[in-house]
C-alpha cells in the first residue's frame, strides 16, 4: 500500500525533496534565478482549482481502487494529479512495498503525451526522459529501466472522447486489476460518461452508493480519520470525484444558414472578430485535421462538432481565462440534430488492428472480452477477424500464427503494412518497402497551399511533378525520399526541401522511422535488398498486404471498392487525382471522409494481382467484376 497522509497531517518526504550528499560550487545568482522560477511554478500550480482538493483527492485513491474524475476545462488535473502522486510517494525508488513503481498517464494524442511530458518535467525540476518521459508511437523518451517496472497507478486522461485505444485499455485494465487488486486507476472523463464507467468498474460491486463530489458545496461521502474503512462496512470499488473547473461564461453565437465554404467562412470571421471585438485575447479555430488546414480542403459541419458534448467542450476552451465568445459556423438547428455524445471509435473504424493487438496479450476469446459498452458491432468483429485471416495472421481457430502473426502484432503499424514488409523478402525490395512504410507514417511531404490555385501553390504543383511516378502515390513518395537522403542531391538539407517546397520536418521524422522499422527487420532476419528500380516487384509487394483495400475506376471518374462496392474517390493530393490508371484498378492505404470518401495513397495495380495474391480473400463472380 502506498504511503498516504491524512487530510491535515504533515506530508512525507519524497524522492523530488530530498537534497544530494554531493555537494558542489554554486552560483549563488543562478540559485536566486531558479528560486524565482520555480516560485512561480508553485504559484501557478497553487492557483489551479484543483489544488484546493490535493489532500481529499489522494485520500479517495487511497482508499478506493478506481476513481472517476470529473473535472473542467482547465481545473488542472492532467498536469497536477501525477504530481500529487509522485510527492504522496506512489512512485520512485521503493516507494511502495519495498519496490520501484512508476506513474502512467495516457493521453488520445501524439501531441498531448509531448506537450504534457514537458510541462510536467518543468514543474517537476526534471530533465524531460529521466523522472518524467514519455512515449509514444516511433519515439521513446522515458529512463530506460524505471519503465521497466509495474505500475502503481494508471491514469487514463480523455475517457470520454471513447478512443478505440482507451476503450480498450480500460477492457484490459478491468482484467488485469483482478490479478494486481492493489493497482490504483484514475479515470478523467466527462459528466455523460462517468456514470456508465463507474457502472462498468462497479460490477460485482455491492458497496454503498460511491458518489463522492468535491465542488466546494457539498460532498456526498464524508471523510473519516481513519484511513481503513471501518468493520462491515467495505468501500465500494470505484468512485467518481467532481471537481471545479476555471471557466468562465461564453457567449454562443450561430450563423443563419450553413456556409457553402467553411473554410472561408472562418477566415471571414476571424478577421471580424479581430476588427469588431475589443476584448483582448486570442482566437482559437478548430477545424478537422492538419491536412484540412493546410490544403483547405472542403470540410461539413458534422466533422467540425461530432456531437453536442464535443461542441461544448470545445466552446469552454474560450472561457478558461477570462469570459469568452464562441462562433459556430452553421445553424442551431444543426447543433441540436448532433448526438449528445461521439460515436465511440470502435463503433465506427477498422478493427483489425485492435483484434490483432488482444489477440497478442491472449486475449483469444473476444466474445468474453469486457468491451466498455456499447460493445463493437458483432459485423465489425467478424470483419476484422476474416481480414486477418486472409492476411495469414490467425489461424483456423482463431490464434495468432507463427511466426507471421507472431510478427505482424509485433511491428508498431497497421497489419497490411506490417504483412507488406514481412513478404518483401519474396520479392527482393525490402529496402523500397522500408522506405515507403516509413513514409505513409508522416504527414504529406509536399507543400502545396490552396491546392494549387495560388501561384505559390502552381509553384508547389510544379516542384511535385519532378518526383511523381506514373505508377501512384507509393513510388513518389519512394522517389522524394531517395532524393532526400542522396549525398549528391537533398543530402537531407532544409534549404534543398524549401527550394523543392517539401516539409523538411516529415521527411526527417521519415528517415527516423525507417531507422526503427529496419530494427524490426533485421530482428526477424530479413534480408534488406533492393529490386533496383523493378516497380512491378513493388507494387506485387504492396498487393500482398494492402489487397483489401483495391479499388476499381469507374466511367464517372470514382471508383468501387473491390468487396463491398463502395463509392470512393482519388484523394485531391494524389498524384492519381484526376487521372485514369491505365489498368483501370488500385489499391490504397485508407480512406478518409470529409465531402466525399477518400482513398489516400494509391497505386495502380493489375486485375491478375488480387487473385494471384489473395486467392483465399477473392473468388471469380464473373468476366465483369469480382467480389
Amino acid at each position: 500500500m502506498a504511503h498516504f497522509w491524512k487530510p491535515g497531517t504533515a506530508r512525507p518526504g519524497s524522492s523530488i525533496d530530498r537534497s544530494t550528499e554531493t555537494e558542489s560550487t554554486i552560483d549563488p545568482g543562478a540559485v536566486q534565478n531558479a528560486l524565482r522560477g520555480q516560485t512561480s511554478i508553485q504559484a501557478q500550480r497553487e492557483s489551479l482549482p484543483i489544488f484546493a482538493h490535493r489532500s481529499e483527492l489522494l485520500y479517495t485513491i487511497e482508499k478506493h481502487p478506481v476513481v472517476i474524475v470529473m473535472g473542467q476545462t482547465g481545473s488542472g488535473k492532467t498536469t497536477q494529479l501525477p504530481q500529487y502522486l509522485l510527492e504522496a510517494g506512489w512512485a520512485g525508488s521503493g516507494a511502495i512495498a519495498g519496490a520501484p513503481k512508476c506513474i502512467a498517464c495516457t493521453q488520445p494524442r501524439r501531441i498531448s503525451a509531448i506537450s504534457i511530458a514537458n510541462r510536467v518535467a518543468q514543474e517537476v525540476g526534471s530533465v524531460l526522459g529521466d523522472e518524467v518521459g514519455y512515449t509514444v508511437r516511433f519515439e521513446d523518451l522515458s529512463h530506460p529501466t524505471r519503465t521497466k517496472i509495474r505500475y502503481s497507478v494508471i491514469m487514463v486522461d480523455e475517457a470520454h472522447e471513447r478512443g478505440a485505444y482507451t476503450d480498450l485499455l480500460l477492457g484490459l485494465l478491468k482484467k488485469i486489476r483482478r490479478k494486481r487488486p492493489e493497482l490504483r486507476l484514475i479515470i478523467s472523463s466527462a459528466t455523460l460518461e462517468a456514470q456508465m464507467l463507474l457502472d462498468f468498474f462497479s460490477e460485482n460491486d455491492t458497496s454503498s452508493d460511491p458518489s463522492t463530489n468535491f465542488n466546494g458545496k457539498k460532498r456526498k461521502r464524508q471523510f473519516s480519520d481513519d484511513p481503513e474503512p471501518a468493520e462491515n462496512h467495505a468501500q465500494p470499488e470505484a468512485c467518481i470525484i467532481s471537481l471545479e473547473g476555471r471557466s468562465y461564461p461564453v457567449d454562443v453565437a450561430y450563423m443563419d444558414n450553413a456556409p457553402e465554404d467553411y473554410v472561408r467562412a472562418a477566415v471571414t470571421t476571424v478577421w471580424d472578430i479581430h476588427r469588431q471585438e475589443s476584448m483582448p485575447g486570442d482566437i482559437m479555430v478548430f477545424l478537422t485535421g492538419r491536412e484540412e488546414i493546410d490544403t483547405f480542403l472542403q470540410m461539413l459541419a458534422d466533422q467540425l462538432s461530432e456531437s453536442q458534448a464535443s461542441a461544448t467542450q470545445r466552446a469552454g476552451r474560450a472561457g478558461r481565462t477570462s469570459p469568452g465568445k464562441c462562433f459556430r459556423l452553421f445553424p442551431e438547428s444543426v447543433f441540436k440534430s448532433l448526438p449528445v455524445q461521439t460515436l465511440p471509435e470502435l463503433a465506427r473504424t477498422d478493427l483489425s488492428l485492435p483484434v490483432l493487438q488482444l489477440k497478442a496479450l491472449g486475449v483469444d476469446n473476444l466474445a468474453r472480452f469486457e468491451w466498455l459498452p456499447p460493445p463493437p458491432p458483432t459485423a465489425m468483429l467478424i470483419r476484422a477477424l476474416d481480414y486477418l485471416a486472409a492476411l495469414g495472421a490467425l489461424d483456423e481457430f482463431g490464434r495468432l500464427t507463427k511466426p507471421l502473426g507472431e510478427q505482424i502484432a509485433e511491428m508498431p503499424m497497421e497489419p497490411s503494412l506490417a504483412k507488406v514488409m514481412l513478404e518483401s523478402a519474396k520479392y527482393r525490395c525490402g529496402k523500397e518497402v522500408l522506405t515507403i512504410a516509413a513514409m505513409t507514417s508522416v504527414t504529406s511531404p509536399f507543400i502545396i497551399p490552396d491546392e494549387g490555385r495560388s501561384r505559390a501553390g502552381a509553384e508547389g504543383e510544379l516542384e511535385r511533378r519532378k518526383f511523381v511516378a506514373e505508377e501512384g502515390d507509393h513510388l513518389t513518395l519512394l522517389n522524394v525520399y531517395n532524393a532526400f537522403v542522396n549525398p549528391r542531391v537533398g543530402k537531407q538539407s532544409a534549404k534543398w526541401c524549401s527550394s523543392h517546397r517539401l516539409n523538411f520536418k516529415a521527411l526527417s521524422r521519415a528517415v527516423s522511422i525507417r531507422g526503427q522499422l529496419e530494427k524490426y527487420m533485421k530482428r526477424f532476419k530479413l534480408p534488406l535488398e533492393s529490386c533496383g528500380g523493378d516497380h512491378t516487384l513493388i507494387r506485387k509487394c504492396l498487393v500482398s498486404g494492402l489487397f483489401r483495400n483495391a479499388a476499381k475506376m469507374q466511367p464517372d471518374g470514382s471508383y468501387r471498392s473491390s468487396r463491398e462496392q463502395a463509392v470512393l474517390h482519388a484523394h485531391p493530393s494524389s498524384v492519381l487525382f484526376n487521372r485514369n490508371p491505365s489498368t483501370k484498378w488500385v489499391i490504397y492505404n485508407e480512406v478518409v471522409e470529409t465531402s466525399k470518401r477518400f482513398m489516400r495513397d494509391l497505386t495502380v495495380i493489375d486485375e491478375d494481382w488480387l487473385l494471384e495474391l489473395a486467392p483465399h480473400y477473392y473468388e471469380v463472380k464473373d468476366k465483369r467484376g469480382r467480389h
